[in-house]
């Protein structure tokens, strides 16, 4: 121990004899006397080799053993709990528990919990917990819960929970949870959802994408945008401005009244189906969901659909089935519009799938929906299997 307090007490010397040969104290751009220093050694300002006048000290070499004040760091700065530059950062700064930056910071922050910076960032964040930049981020920060910028984001957020822009973001976002930004020029990537004004690029998420007017991708469970020339990818996709919106009316050998509402892209939509039908010896009635494209192989007199549906079959009106009872559909379709596009006469065969294990489906007294024409009727176990090809008929406005 007395042999570290003697080193301890020769390092504060040589540092200090060291600052006695640095410059004259000089006027700059702060306005303030400020005095360069080679190195400094600090325990917990004021206690170190600059002393009282720490705050007012440009270091190149600064080591706070505990927590330290600088006026700028142009170098490196090493501190064991914290660090702080009332000015800039140009170079590296290191801590156990945070960097805080007044102004710009150029180089690099990497602290155990946190980083701030209170104008712009040509540099990397790294914090354990959080990064914080008023100005702009020019290359990168990297956090295990979030980081948020005060402008744009000319490179990368990367967080375990979240991040937020308040400008645009050049390069990208990446979050375990979500991102938020004024606009996209790359990629938001969140695990539940992304929130931005617009996106050239894409958003990517588990659950929602929500956005102004996009050119690009949406892939999510849900995505909503004001205008899209690109493509929604998602179980909803809702795209207010130029978005694809249809009512469809149609009947088939399966289900005789079929009523699809479809939204989305004309390129990529979603379908929500209701439908039923009547015989003598009992009634259905099914829920339906789907994709679908639309296309049009010759300019604007006919349009092509190809979609896939999965309707849940029941039988009768007094329960809903909790019996595996359903129908699965690939379907193509080729249309005449009439009346400026306002209705579309359509017709096309339809590849049917239908997989049950109800009581009434395995006793093999009837062929339930399907028709009579099936090149497949066979129990496997407990599950009964149909196929054959149908045909599918109506009018969509």
């Amino acid at each position: 121990m007395r042999h570290f307090n003697t080193f301890l007490i020769t390092l504060i010397l040589c540092i200090g004899s060291l600052s006695l040969h640095a410059q004259k104290p000089f006027k700059d751009g702060y306005k303030k006397e400020t005095y360069h220093r080679p190195a400094q050694l600090t325990l917990i300002s004021p206690i170190g080799t600059n002393g009282l006048k720490s705050a007012k000290c440009i270091n190149h070499l600064s080591i706070n053993l505990i927590a330290g004040v600088s006026a700028a760091t142009e170098g490196v700065e090493i501190g064991g709990f914290l660090n702080i530059n009332r000015k800039h950062t140009y170079g590296v700064q290191i801590a156990g528990f945070g960097n805080i930056t007044g102004d710009d910071a150029i180089g690099a922050q990497i602290a155990g919990f946190g980083n701030i910076v209170g104008d712009d960032l040509y540099a990397v964040q790294l914090g354990g917990f959080g990064n914080i930049v008023g100005g702009k981020v020019h290359l990168a920060q990297v956090a295990g819960f979030g980081n948020v910028a005060g402008s744009h984001v000319g490179g990368l957020q990367v967080a375990g929970f979240g991040n937020v822009a308040g400008g645009n973001v050049g390069g990208g976002q990446i979050a375990g949870f979500g991102n938020i930004a004024e606009k996209v020029y790359g990629i938001q990537l969140a695990g539940f959802g992304n929130v931005a004004g617009d996106v050239t690029g894409a958003q990517i998420a588990g659950g929602v994408n929500i956005a102004g007017h996009v050119k690009g991708l949406q892939i999510g469970l849900v995505n909503i945008s004001e205008e899209m020339d690109g493509i929604p990818i998602g179980l909803l996709s809702i795209v207010k401005e130029n978005g694809f919106r249809q009512l469809e009316v149609s009947s088939s050998e399966a289900l005789n009244a079929q009523v699809a509402w479809k939204m989305g892209v004309e390129h990529f939509y979603n379908i929500f189906a209701v439908g039923g039908r009547y015989t003598d010896e009992l009634n259905y009635f099914s829920f339906g969901y789907g994709l679908g494209t639309q296309f049009r192989p010759f300019n604007n007199s006919i349009v092509a659909n190809v979609e896939a549906m999965s309707w849940h079959v029941n039988e009768g009106y007094e329960r809903w089935m909790t019996d595996l009872n359903l129908l699965n559909q690939v379907k193509l379709t080729v249309g005449i519009p009439f009346f400026n596009e306002a209705v579309t006469l359509f017709a096309g065969p339809s590849y049917n799938v239908m997989v049950s294990n109800s009581e009434r489906a395995l006793e093999l007294n009837d062929k339930g929906i399907a028709p009579l024409w099936t090149f497949q009727d066979q129990v496997y176990g407990q599950t009964r299997i149909q196929q054959w090809v149908g045909m599918n008929v109506g009018l969509r406005f």
